[in-house]
């Protein structure tokens, strides 16, 4: 294990015990923190030359089990009487389709990524809208994360989301600021497949946080 990845975990601790205990200034530290470790790894992108797929996938891996821990604990928990965090085909639903067009957009960039950077944009806005509907969505639930167990559980989940879209919207932005012919393939090929990731777990956590 390097530092690279002591780093990532403690980091990651950090951020999700903040957001549970919704502690601000811890949720804001991990981020400044994850900003930092962002602005080096497209530092690194300059003098670095070659790179194995194996940690990115580990990483992955990583992040699948974590997702599947707590969609274990939302369907255990969940109770017939439970009010669901909002409805199914309000705002969740609207945010599937601008993940999923984003995704389409996304694979349009990658697809011709040295021709042009308007799908690269559009994949951005809609990572934003995503961001902002969510935060509407938020405000406007009548449940919070000390309604209940069940409730805390999804509210972790799509919290954890969140926080993954909202460090893939940076990505892209630097994607976008450094330009492909700055940026090693490579990585490139790293951030968009990320965001796919990203893309498709969102698909299992409306499932299960606010279908069933």
């Amino acid at each position: 294990m390097n530092w690279a990845s002591l780093y990532s975990s403690a980091i990651f601790s950090l951020m999700l015990i903040g957001l549970i205990l919704w502690i601000p200034l811890l949720v804001l530290f991990g981020f400044i923190m994850t900003v930092a470790g962002t602005l080096w790894f497209l530092n690194d992108t300059f003098v670095q030359t070659s790179h194995y797929l194996n940690g990115f996938f580990l990483f992955i891996l990583s992040e699948v089990l974590i997702f599947a821990s707590l969609f274990v604990t939302c369907l255990w928990f969940r109770d017939p009487n439970d009010i669901n965090i909002s409805e199914y085909n309000e705002l969740p639903l609207l945010g599937s389709f601008l993940l999923l067009g984003s995704s389409v957009t996304a694979t349009c960039y990658h697809l011709q990524m040295k021709l042009s950077s308007l799908h690269l944009i559009l994949t951005i806005l809609l990572g934003v809208l995503f961001i902002v509907l969510q935060g509407v969505e938020y405000d406007e639930s009548t449940v919070n994360l000390f309604s209940s167990v069940y409730h805390a559980s999804c509210f972790t989940t799509i919290s954890l989301h969140f926080s993954h879209v909202l460090i893939g919207v940076f990505l892209l932005g630097g994607l976008l600021l450094y330009t492909p012919k700055m940026v090693k393939l490579y990585y490139s090929n790293l951030v968009i497949w990320y965001w796919h990731f990203v893309d498709y777990i969102w698909l299992l956590v409306y499932s299960i946080v606010y279908i069933f």
